[in-house]
């Protein structure tokens, strides 16, 4: 399943955001206040249109997907990483 980054532009807490994620039932890791791993079959247009972002229902933001990646995280966004990027739904 394709992994995207949400971040969310808005200084501050964004509970728009877990709130639309939430609702979709959109499987997700909570990297800070402001950005999110998620785990979703479509498009960048797509998942944005349903978190609400390009109407500026949930506030500014971006959605990038990831086709790879490297760096430090913590080792819980390790784990959700090797779960849900193969995973198939």
């Amino acid at each position: 399943m394709p992994i995207f980054i949400v971040v969310a532009t808005r200084k501050g807490k964004s509970p728009s955001f877990v709130e639309a994620i939430k609702r979709e039932n959109i499987k997700y890791h909570e990297l800070k206040d402001d950005t999110w791993l998620l785990s979703y079959k479509g498009t960048t247009r797509e998942l944005a249109d349903l978190l609400g972002i390009r109407e500026g229902d949930t506030g500014p933001g971006i959605v990038c997907l990831i086709e790879s990646y490297s760096g430090r995280l913590p080792r819980d966004a390790w784990e959700w990483l090797k779960i849900y990027e193969g995973a198939n739904e």
